[in-house]
């Protein structure tokens, strides 16, 4: 099996483990929990988003290959900035409050 081939194979826990094994427990901690904040925020599992982001690279097409670039970037915007009511948007109440605030 060629390299490619290889890494195209490999899985999200692959991954890990090779982080688990190579880097210190912090890096493993980082990395892991960030991407299961971005699998939850994406709504896909981490398996599912790898596989998505295989066929992107495959596709030939440049902006598609992009794509997780941009994910990536509007994950880690909503993750420093996040909106002030988020929670509350969360359990339906966001939009209630916002309304208030505006008509005070």
């Amino acid at each position: 099996m060629t390299d490619e081939k290889l890494a195209m194979s490999r899985t999200v826990e692959d991954f890990l483990t090779y982080v688990e094994e190579t880097k210190s427990k912090h890096t493993y901690k980082e990395y892991k929990i960030g991407l299961e904040k971005f699998s939850k925020s994406f709504g896909k599992s981490r398996n599912e988003i790898l596989e998505m982001r295989r066929q992107d690279w495959v596709s030939g097409n440049l902006h598609q290959k992009k794509r997780f670039t941009r994910e990536i970037e509007k994950f880690t915007i909503s993750e420093l900035y996040p909106h002030p009511y988020q929670n509350e948007r969360e359990n339906g109440k966001g939009a209630m409050r916002a309304h208030l605030k505006t008509n005070i």
